[in-house]
């Protein structure tokens, strides 16, 4: 199979952003109600008194702190029906590396994967997790390198703590998976990287010695360094780019014929019994969608509660 070229990266990012459009207008609304910028009163009577009391917020922040676990737990059974001695130790210690494993991946991110990808879940009722592995050992310093007693010791720290797995959260929004295939054979990332951070990793790219490294770059990004891009990243079993608009800036095989996204649909959402009743906005209903009326007309009810007391406590004195 021939490697994608433009036309395809571009192609399968439109379509994925069409079939997703309706389900990331929704999750909009519910950000709104989060982030306290929702509108309480209807239409044409917004000068009313407004008091928001974030109790979308209030309600997620609850779920997902005493729901969700923080880490996962393992359990590895013995493979064969007829037990061997020492399999059931050998199943044990694939339980303590995972955990090991998941632990030391874990905390080389700035949030907490599990909890992260959960309270997505509670927000949206859709999550993703991202992982992956990478067999490159940390490279051992030459001795005329400078600072070779220091990076000597951190080479044998990393050497001792070396784990090929990583492991993330990334917001639904910037992975687009087709909705209905639970081992998608496609997937977009939507990026925003500076320029300068561009032009780092394609100059590690055209120093690398992999095989698998069909195409780099040979141009930088200039101008302003801060700059953002659009940054397309495409997978698939077979092959792995990265797009800036209509150029391809980095293309690879995929060495692990699979792509390192795993996501599914929460416990929330309801399918309809119509011609639309399938689509993906019909489950894409974490626990604020369905309350988002109630949350209003508690607002109302709020808003003039304190414009009663309010006008009350404050109102012009008559002499």
């Amino acid at each position: 199979m021939p490697a994608p070229d433009i036309g395809v990266i571009t192609g399968d990012r439109t379509e994925l952003e069409l079939a997703l459009s309706a389900t990331h207008a929704q999750w909009v609304e519910i950000d709104s109600f989060t982030n306290g910028t929702y509108r309480v009163w209807p239409k044409g009577l917004e000068d009313r008194h407004t008091e928001r009391t974030n109790r979308a917020r209030s309600i997620v922040d609850h779920a997902s702190d005493n729901i969700l676990p923080y880490k996962p737990r393992f359990v590895r059974d013995e493979i064969d029906k007829v037990k061997e001695a020492g399999q059931t130790e050998d199943a044990d210690d694939v339980e303590v590396a995972s955990d090991a494993l998941w632990t030391d991946a874990t905390q080389a991110e700035m949030e907490l994967p599990a909890k992260t990808a959960g309270r997505y879940m509670i927000k949206y009722n859709y999550g993703v997790l991202e992982t992956g592995f990478s067999t490159k050992m940390p490279e051992k310093p030459k001795e005329d390198e400078p600072q070779y007693d220091a990076k000597s010791r951190a080479y044998e720290e990393a050497k001792a703590s070396f784990n090929p797995f990583y492991l993330s959260a990334p917001h639904p929004y910037t992975v687009l998976l087709p909705p209905r295939e639970r081992f998608p054979q496609v997937a977009v990332k939507r990026l925003r990287w500076y320029r300068r951070d561009l032009n780092r990793y394609l100059a590690k790219q055209r120093e690398s010695k992999e095989d698998n490294i069909i195409f780099v770059s040979k141009d930088d990004f200039t101008g302003d360094g801060f700059t953002m891009e659009d940054v397309t990243e495409h997978f698939t079993p077979e092959y792995h780019s990265l797009a800036v608009g209509a150029q391809i800036l980095f293309q690879e095989e995929n060495r692990h014929g699979f792509l390192p996204f795993t996501h599914a649909w929460g416990g929330f959402g309801d399918r309809e019994a119509n011609s639309e009743g399938m689509n993906p906005e019909k489950m894409a209903h974490g626990l604020i969608w369905p309350v988002r009326d109630l949350i209003r007309q508690y607002d109302q009810i709020r808003s003039a509660e304190m414009e009663i007391w309010g006008t009350t406590a404050f109102g012009p004195l008559v002499t």
